[in-house]
């Protein structure tokens, strides 16, 4: 039972121990490898009805898991790793305060495990990845769910300090990982989060390691690594010039509220404009004395002075009383606003706010589109919610650049952490301020010293978004992409559906153009489009996916929630792919990434940061109930497409027919819960006998991709057309056999 832990777990330590031997800094390429180093020590927990993740710490079997993935009173614990394997597992020790579970594997191997960090040095803008089993995807398709971002905060939760993040976490998360970009395990993910904030937390290590103190004495902590600007990543060197050029910003971030019915209202951010003590804030129905809350800790009253409905904009001014109960002048903390730039897509940008707690939130994203709502505002993918709007939005260079905007009740796309917010620009807010004849002081801002390798990235992406945005074609509900000069177009076909002629707008040239259906794919979601005399357009060259994994950056455009209106630009988002080969609903072997994909993206582009096609974005995972990203979206993968592509041209505006089972194959029932791949039932003298199929072969793989289950076999072979072939490897009376297997249609 354990040969496969134990192969899988020798071939886990020997890259986990060269990846935790090397300094803290390393190259794109080793940043993008900690899901594959570390997916071998993050287990999915199943008990009693219950089921999320966990956390193998140590390499005799010691988990950590949260109390909502393994409820009080189990007996019995099963672990699932990702290589298929499951083991029992015990309860050694349960905390009810950090709401914790230690659990043993029932193993006498050496497994793959994952470092503890001293999480009490954690900084609040520092790069994390999320790790887990959300929606049980270690169970139906054997992956962990990965996601990048930030630590956005470290404030208390229920008396129980918390590190909270702009990552991925979603049911099933819980008991999962928070990682620093050194691959060490910050902290435990929880489904708790700050009601006005809604965004996942995690119990920091450093609290586990006191709960667990008897236990954990001999699992180590790793100390922090000093950083090396000569190897680190771009993601790492983006989040590192981010978070100190905000240092000095942050001392300007205030938490403000007003008076509202039964009492004070909610709390949200704003930010000191001014050393006198302006305060910049967005939405606030301003007409009474407004309490505002310092970053050091004071607190004082301040009056309304002027709003701007329409920018979603409202300006205070502190007061602070004298002891002769005059109110008279005081120096505060503030940055100016930058009233001298350009703002492009691609861009990257942080908004600052301030909790009632008086503890800093930060959330990292780029400039998604200018000119929203009516022109009076700028888009982001930047985690924004009823807290931190109000907050003030710096660049790289530290700049204050804008104000983040409140939420529009009676707006559909207003949804917090959607990654589809809006910040009003700055350059507009220091006009309107001229024009109401209020003193504040503007400059361009002085920029913080450069980290020439984020830097380099920004113009990388901004440069890439430029391109492919050209490309982009606004179509019915949803999006596509041209990928040929003489017009061809790829979209959903749950966007296009059975008509066979469209109107489209370009996006390269703002015309209306009509387009018709060449052929159709209801089975995959993809409809290709042939725009009537076109040539020269902009397109996007399709991509290479063969060594692309898990954790790599993606680039996804689109039109959420139809903002662009009738001659607005497409909007972009940046995320990492979170797995690769997922199998959802009709989607086979696809790609799942935590871009900020919502509806109205559907059928738009994600690229890699090549600027080429990964594939076509279809379907996200709402949270909620909310028809708004978990983080979790689907697209069909490049190399599906690619297999399709031609017989979609030949399609003469009808239906293509996938690959179906040749008929005579049949699996074993026990087949579904075998770690090594289906077990086969063949028919004598049937199709599948004749392509050299025999009963009792245990599928391998299928044209290289490894099967893991029968659904899995099923969803690979319906990703290819119908009467292809493909190469199948199987284990044949314990010897290894390869099968020509010819594929029937459906």
């Amino acid at each position: 039972m354990y040969t496969n832990i134990l192969q899988r777990s020798k071939l886990s330590l020997i890259l986990l121990a060269a990846f935790l031997a090397a300094s803290a800094c390393r190259a794109n390429e080793q940043h993008a490898r900690i899901p594959e180093l570390l997916s071998a020590a993050i287990v999915g927990i199943d008990s009693d009805h219950t089921s999320g993740s966990g956390v193998v710490i140590s390499p005799d079997g010691l988990i950590l898991t949260a109390t909502t993935a393994l409820r009080a009173g189990s007996d019995s614990v099963g672990v699932s790793f990702a290589d298929g394997t499951k083991v029992g597992a015990k309860v050694l020790a349960r905390d009810s305060k950090t709401e914790i579970v230690l659990l043993k594997l029932h193993t006498d191997h050496a497994l793959a495990f994952v470092e503890l960090a001293d999480s009490s040095k954690t900084c609040v803008g520092e790069s994390a990845w999320t790790a887990g089993n959300p929606f049980k995807v270690l169970s139906s398709d054997r992956q962990v769910g990965w996601s990048a971002g930030t630590i956005t905060g470290i404030y208390s939760i229920e008396n129980v300090s918390a590190l909270e993040t702009d990552a991925g976490v979603n049911p099933g998360s819980d008991g999962g990982a928070l990682l620093d970009t050194n691959g060490h395990l910050l902290g435990i993910l929880t489904l708790r989060y700050a009601p006005s904030r809604q965004l996942g937390t995690a119990v920091p290590i450093h609290l586990i390691k006191q709960s667990f103190a008897e236990n954990l004495k001999s699992v180590p902590v790793c100390g922090r690594c000093e950083h090396d600007c000569a190897t680190e990543s771009a993601a790492e060197a983006i989040a590192r010039q981010m978070h100190l050029s905000s240092i000095p910003a942050a001392r300007a971030a205030v938490a403000l509220r007003t008076a509202a019915s039964g009492g004070m209202g909610s709390w949200q951010s704003g930010f000191v404009i001014d050393p006198s003590g302006y305060v910049l804030t967005a939405g606030l129905p301003v007409r009474d004395t407004a309490e505002v809350l310092l970053a050091d800790g004071r607190s004082y009253s301040a009056v309304p002075v002027a709003q701007n409905a329409q920018l979603d904009i409202a300006l205070l001014k502190i007061c602070v009383p004298l002891r002769n109960g005059q109110i008279g002048p005081q120096i505060f903390s503030a940055v100016a606003l930058c009233d001298n730039h350009a703002r492009r897509p691609g861009e990257y940008v942080a908004v600052l706010g301030l909790g009632e707690q008086c503890t800093l939130t930060q959330s990292v994203g780029i400039v998604s589109a200018l000119d929203r709502l009516d022109g009076n505002a700028i888009q982001t993918d930047a985690r924004i919610n009823p807290e931190n709007a109000g907050g003030g939005v710096l660049d790289l260079n530290g700049r204050l650049i804008g104000i983040a905007q409140h939420f529009r009740p009676d707006a559909d796309w207003s949804l917090p952490n959607s990654g589809v917010g809006f910040f009003t620009d700055s350059c507009k807010i220091a006009s309107w301020l001229k024009e109401v004849h209020v003193p504040i002081c503007t400059h361009e801002g002085e920029a913080v010293t450069g980290n020439e390798r984020a830097f380099a990235a920004q113009r990388r992406l901004i440069d890439i978004v430029q391109r492919a945005s050209a490309a982009i074609v606004f179509i019915g509900d949803g999006s596509g992409v041209t990928v040929s000069s003489d017009g061809y177009i790829l979209t959903n076909y749950h966007i296009a559906g059975n008509s066979q002629v469209f109107t489209v707008r370009l996006a390269a040239n703002n015309q209306h153009v009509v387009c018709d259906v060449i052929g159709s794919d209801r089975s995959g979601d993809l409809v290709l489009l042939k725009a009537r005399n076109c040539a020269g357009l902009p397109y996007v060259e399709f991509g290479n996916l063969a060594g692309v994994a898990a954790g790599e950056p993606v680039i996804a455009i689109g039109d959420p929630y139809k903002l662009a209106g009738d001659n607005g630009d497409p909007a972009v988002s940046i995320g990492i792919i979170s797995a690769m080969h997922r199998f959802h609903g009709r989607y086979a072997d696809a790609i799942q990434s935590d871009s900020a994909i919502n509806p109205g993206c559907s059928g738009g582009p994600l690229l890699t940061l090549d600027g080429k096609l990964a594939g076509i974005n279809g379907q996200i995972v709402s949270r909620f109930s909310e028809m708004a990203n978990s983080r979790i979206a689907y697209t069909i993968p490049t190399d599906q497409i690619q297999r399709l592509y031609p017989i979609l041209k030949e399609a003469r505006g009808g239906l293509i027919v996938h690959a179906d089972l040749p008929p005579g194959l049949n699996f074993e029932r026990s087949a579904a819960y075998s770690a090594y791949g289906p077990v086969a039932a063949v028919q004598t003298g049937s199709p599948a006998q004749k392509c050299g199929l025999c009963s009792g072969d245990q599928i391998l793989s299928i044209d290289g991709k490894s099967v893991c289950d029968c659904a899995h076999l099923v969803g690979i072979i319906r990703s290819y057309p119908r009467q292809a072939y493909l190469d199948v490897q199987v284990e044949r009376n314990f010897t290894s056999a390869s099968v020509r297997l010819s594929l029937s249609g459906k």
